[in-house]
């Protein structure tokens, strides 16, 4: 019987799925600013966009990982996995008295699955990053 996913190369496709995580983060951090900063939740104004600025700003430099992901750098996958962890902290100080707690609770599920996806295919990381050096003349 032949395979339906071929886990060897599954880790091809994290920096796809980085990019739609931070996509996904990114407009979650936008709702949440729009929506949260109209609700009359009792939640102090530091936490409401502290968490959602930081989803913004997250999403962002997740998108802009994924590249780094692709060139398979051990440099991206320290910043993809600070970020992922980042974005963890950032809905757990947006989830307390939020109204989305359903597209929270797929953020976070999401962002845990992305990271065993990194920590599962660590190895593959292996390239230093690209450095500018100048000539020897």
């Amino acid at each position: 019987m032949e395979e339906f996913v071929n886990f060897k190369k599954l880790h091809n496709i994290v920096p796809l799925l980085m990019s739609i995580l931070g996509i996904y983060v990114f407009s979650l951090g936008i709702v949440s600013v729009i929506s949260g900063s109209k609700s009359m939740v009792n939640i102090s104004f530091f936490e409401l966009h502290f968490g959602g600025t930081a989803s913004i700003l997250i999403g962002l430099f997740m998108i802009w990982v994924g590249s780094g992901l692709r060139a398979r750098t051990r440099v991206s996958w320290y910043i993809a996995i600070c970020l992922i962890l980042a974005s963890l902290v950032s809905i757990l100080v947006r989830v307390r008295g939020f109204g989305l707690i359903y597209f929270d609770g797929i953020g976070i599920s999401a962002n845990i699955l992305m990271l065993s996806f990194l920590l599962k295919y660590r190895q593959e990381y292996i390239f230093p990053s690209t450095q500018v050096s100048h000539p020897k003349t």
